[in-house]
Order: C-alpha cells, then structure tokens, then sequence
C-alpha cells in the first residue's frame, strides 16, 4: 500500500490510499451509511413481536391471564364462578385454567361447590371461546368478545343458556 496524492478529478485534491483499485468518495459515504445503519439495528435490537403469544402478551386488552369472576344463571341455579385462566406459551391462542363456584338452588337456597377444568382459545377479533369442564354437575360453554378488563358473551349447557359479563380482578 502507497500513500500518494489523486489528480484533482479523482478526490478533489486529498490524499487516499491505493490499494490497486480506486474508491470514489461515493462509495465511502455509501459504506459509512451501511456500517453506522447496520451498527445501530444490532445494538438496538427489534421492538416488533416475534410471535402471536408476545404480540398478545405485550397489551392487556388481548391477553385472558388472570382472574375473572362472574355469575351464571342458569335454569333454577346460579354460579358465582371464579376462573383462574392463562394463555399458553407453546401454542398461541389456547387457553387453560381451572375455575371454582358456589352453586346455589334459586329456589331453596341450598348452596354447594362446584369446579373443574377451563379450555378455550382466543381467536381474532379478540373472540374468546371457554369450556367449563365441571367435575361435578353440567358442562358450559362460553362465547364471547375480550375487551380489556371483561368478557362478554353468550353461555349455553346442558339445561340453559344466557348471557353474562365476566370481570378480570
């Protein structure tokens, strides 16, 4: 490598360095903007979500985790449900969870538990779609629409249907 000095119409009058190709000042900036371009992507790193599962994870209003309380009245019972839900990692979109309720017979007053297992999904437009798996009396189904802190929908089960409102706390 030799230091010497370009014809005016190479470098307007500065010196470069020859290494038996010519480098036009172009090129230079052009690979100077390449370097600090690619530099700065790879310190920085991507804030875009790689995935469904942290793309939902990133805002409550497509996220189910947590706890959500509501009350289903069904034919001549009421469920005061309590769900513990979570979304899984794995697969993006299902949803597993186990609930609990107090189930009391409208007419008599008699109350008694209930529980068992939740498995649903969350779909687009923030659908949200719950079986109520109970260990003891009828199973459910719940249809609804995610909107942050709530969930509202239609249930159906084996002697009902109706509506509800279920709660995140």
């Amino acid at each position: 490598m030799r230091m010497g000095r370009a014809p005016d119409s190479w470098s307007g009058g500065r010196y470069f360095c020859v290494m038996g190709a010519r480098m036009s000042r172009s090129y230079g900036v052009l690979i100077a903007f390449v370097f600090v371009v690619v530099t700065a992507s790879v310190a920085c790193g991507s804030s875009t979500p790689t995935s469904p599962t942290e793309q939902f994870a990133t805002s409550t209003t497509y996220t189910v985790n947590g706890t959500w309380r509501g009350t289903f009245v069904m034919f001549a019972v009421t469920k005061e449900v309590t769900a513990a839900l979570s979304e899984s990692i794995s697969e993006p979109g299902k949803i597993n969870g186990t609930f609990t309720a107090i189930r009391t017979v409208r007419a008599t007053g008699v109350s008694n538990s209930d529980g068992g297992s939740v498995e649903g999904t969350l779909g687009t437009g923030q659908t949200v779609k719950l079986n109520f798996l109970s260990y003891v009396y009828c199973d459910w189904e719940f249809t609804g629409t995610l909107s942050g802190q709530t969930m509202t929908g239609v249930w159906n089960s084996c002697d009902a249907s109706g509506s509800v409102t279920l709660t995140r706390s």
